[in-house]
């Protein structure tokens, strides 16, 4: 199966800057006591 040159994780530019703002924002949440160092996501909701 090949990948969509229209999905924005195709490209390697938009993934990366994606996942450095997901970093800084948690970096920051943790930084400002927002959120604790070593919390974890709460589990999925039931479907």
């Amino acid at each position: 199966m090949t990948q969509s040159k229209n999905c924005h994780a195709y490209n390697p530019r938009v993934a990366a800057t994606r996942y450095k703002a997901l970093v800084a924002a948690f970096s920051s949440a943790i930084r400002d006591g927002r959120l604790p160092a070593g919390a974890s996501w709460p589990p999925p909701p039931r479907t």
